[in-house]
């Protein structure tokens, strides 16, 4: 039995349209609506925001506006990586 992303029904199959599913799946913060489109809760070209993370973090003693670049950067970076790893192959 083929997975059902796999099965193609009488509608046209659609890369775009399993690719949002699929995002929606693995980030955990999209829902996808009926109509097809995405309603994200965080900005774009994060994947943990700075927000979410202060969170989970002891409180700050330093400089709390390095932190908080230095916690961005890395996050886009790993943003870029993983959407690198899903175009190239």
């Amino acid at each position: 039995m083929l997975p059902q992303w796999l099965v193609m029904d009488s509608k046209k199959w659609s890369f775009h349209e399993e690719l949002r599913k699929w995002e929606g799946m693995m980030e955990g913060s999209e829902s996808l609506q009926a109509d097809g489109t995405a309603t994200v809760k965080r900005p774009p070209g994060t994947c943990f925001p700075w927000e979410e993370k202060v969170k989970d973090l002891p409180p700050i003693q330093g400089d709390a506006e390095l932190v908080q670049r230095v916690w961005r950067n890395i996050d886009a970076l790993g943003y870029m990586y993983i959407w690198q790893v899903l175009l190239s192959f």
